[in-house]
C-alpha cells in the first residue's frame, strides 16, 4: 500500500473517530438534560402522593367542626392542578434544554 493510500485511509478513520466523539458528546447531553429533568419529576411526584394521602385521610374520617372540608379539598384540587401543568410542560423543557445543550 502506497503512502499517500494509507494516509488517506487514516485520515477517514480520524475523521470517522471524530464525528463518532461528537455525536456521543451529544449523546451525553441530551442524556444529562434528560436525567435533570426527570429528577426534577421526582418532587412533584412526591408531591402529588402526599396531595393523594390527604385526600384519602380526609374522605375516610369524620372532620371535626372547625374544619372545612369544602377548602381543604379545593386547596388540594388546586395543588394537584398546579403539579399536572408543570408534568405538562416538562417534556417541552427537555427538548429545550436538549437543544441548548446540542
Amino acid at each position: 500500500m502506497a503512502d499517500t493510500e494509507l494516509h488517506a485511509k487514516l485520515d477517514r478513520i480520524l475523521a470517522g473517530q471524530a464525528a463518532q466523539a461528537k455525536a456521543t458528546a451529544e449523546l451525553e447531553t441530551a442524556v444529562g438534560a434528560l436525567v435533570q429533568g426527570v429528577s426534577g419529576l421526582v418532587p412533584l411526584l412526591g408531591t402529588q402522593t402526599e396531595m393523594l394521602e390527604q385526600i384519602l385521610r380526609a374522605a375516610t374520617r369524620e372532620p371535626p367542626g372547625d374544619m372545612d372540608l369544602t377548602r381543604l379539598l379545593t386547596g388540594l384540587l388546586a395543588a394537584l392542578e398546579r403539579i399536572e401543568a408543570a408534568v405538562a410542560a416538562l417534556p417541552a423543557e427537555l427538548r429545550t434544554a436538549a437543544r441548548g445543550a446540542a
